[in-house]
């Protein structure tokens, strides 16, 4: 049988370029307001990495056959395992290729916990955006993919999504009020000094089996993608509004355990409301719940494209 040589259209790097002429730093995790440590992730847990570029642009005009009146970008991009639809890009760096020196660029990609889990692709380009003087083998159409290189970290095991119990309602009347409803958030007792994976159980109603079925994650469909959102959402909007509604859990001097529930939910109340301390963002649900509410779906509500 004939081999096929699989020859590129035009110019463009290896995924393990000569470090002279660009090299990647490893990624990392940037700690701060909204950032997690992957190794203690739950999907209340926001994650943010970064990592720098250094390129060489004589060099990299040279090897992709470009010329001094191209214009590069550079960005990032993470994808999941779980579903194709939940995907985000990071902020675009544009270079001019009419220097020959060495810069450096630095790429930050946020990530929502509630949109991510499984495997995480973390995808890192250079891409052309304008090439007014084309040269012979080099790429001409803007979006053309100079460099690409992919990473990927485990957030979780398969089962280890979240404290999921598929449940008929009707058969438990003293626990569920409403036999109807689709799910329903629970907070054990001390639940806030857990783990999210014990202090919380989500119950889904097997009498909507359709949905049960949407939010399984065998499904990677656009249906699982949105239902699981929603579901997320009205997750987060209900944890948020039981913790700030707690004494305990606004009063600044009581510190909970490093990766437990109550860590998380006041992480993602500072995130929310950054110009406000606990106390006050106890004082804005009491007080002003339907403003309350809108900045919360504002913030946590993400339709999957």
């Amino acid at each position: 049988m004939a081999t096929k040589l699989k020859i590129p259209p035009f110019a463009k790097l290896p995924e393990e370029p000569p470090g002279e002429l660009l090299f990647a730093s490893p990624w990392e995790i940037t700690t701060g307001q909204d950032g997690g440590d992957a190794d203690h992730w739950d999907y209340l847990v926001n994650l943010r990495f970064s990592r720098a570029l250094e390129i060489d642009l004589a060099a990299f005009r040279e090897a992709c056959q470009l010329s001094e009146d191209a214009r590069i970008a550079v960005f990032a991009e993470w994808s999941t395992d779980l579903t194709n639809y939940m995907r985000g890009r990071g902020e675009e760096v544009e270079i001019d290729l009419d220097e020959d020196r060495r810069i450096e660029v630095s790429l930050s990609l946020p990530i929502w916990g509630s949109q991510t889990g499984g495997t995480l692709y973390l995808h890192t380009f250079v891409m052309l955006v304008e090439e007014n003087s084309p040269q012979p083998g080099g790429a001409r159409v803007p979006g053309s993919v100079l460099w690409q290189t992919t990473e990927k970290r485990i957030l979780e095991s398969p089962g280890s999504r979240l404290p999921v119990c598929v449940v008929n309602f009707k058969d438990f009347p003293e626990k569920f009020d409403n036999p109807n409803a689709a799910w329903v958030v629970e907070v054990v007792p001390e639940g806030f000094e857990l783990p999210p994976s014990v202090g919380m159980e989500i119950y889904l109603n097997s009498q909507h089996q359709e949905l049960v079925e949407l939010v399984s994650p065998d499904d990677s469909s656009y249906g699982s993608a949105f239902a699981t959102q929603m579901m997320y959402f009205d997750i987060g909007r209900q944890l948020i509004s039981r913790a700030v509604s707690d004494e305990v859990f606004c009063d600044p001097e009581h510190q909970y355990p490093e990766g437990s529930l109550g860590d998380s939910l006041r992480a993602r109340a500072r995130l929310l409301f950054p110009n406000l301390t606990l106390p006050q963002i106890g004082a804005l649900h009491r007080e002003a719940p339907q403003r309350f509410e809108t900045i919360v779906q504002g913030a946590l509500l993400e339709f999957p494209s």
